[in-house]
């Protein structure tokens, strides 16, 4: 018991509590919803995740908030910042396009490109950070 005493003393860090990041933010909980379900429909009904040059600052003159309080609405809504969300749409879009029988024929760089990334390499690494598996491998996992 005193060696772990001992031990976390040492250790401090273990034991701090995380400060709230967006404590002297003017976002009310009531709105940061609105505008996360404003965000939501964006992505599900106009695909602006297609576009791949997208940007902060351009979504949030769409929805004509601050480019601060959008992420600040995205981290603390999906935890994750705004490049990570949008890759997960574009993932998620990749995957139903792999999926379609329509794009069966598709090189894997088409459907990177038409899921809305710029480049194969980010397509790739992220499409097995969300998925945990490359898109090549995805693919076959559909077909057999």
């Amino acid at each position: 018991m005193i060696l772990l005493a001992v031990w976390a003393f040492r250790k401090p860090f273990l034991f701090k509590r995380h400060k709230n990041r967006y404590l002297n933010s003017s976002l009310e909980d009531v709105k940061i919803t609105e505008y996360f379900n404003e965000l939501s429909k964006l992505m599900e009904n106009d695909k602006l995740y297609l576009d791949p040059e997208l940007t902060l600052t351009k979504l949030s003159a769409v929805m004509d908030i601050g480019s601060k309080q959008l992420s600040q609405i995205i981290n603390q809504v999906e935890h994750q910042n705004y490049s990570q969300y949008i890759a997960g749409h574009r993932v998620e879009e990749a995957k139903r396009l792999l999926a379609d029988k329509k794009y069966r024929d598709y090189k894997i760089a088409a459907i990177a490109y038409e899921s809305g990334f710029n480049n194969i390499s980010t397509f790739n690494a992220a499409f097995k950070r969300f998925t945990n598996t490359t898109a090549i491998q995805y693919r076959q996992s559909l077909t057999t």
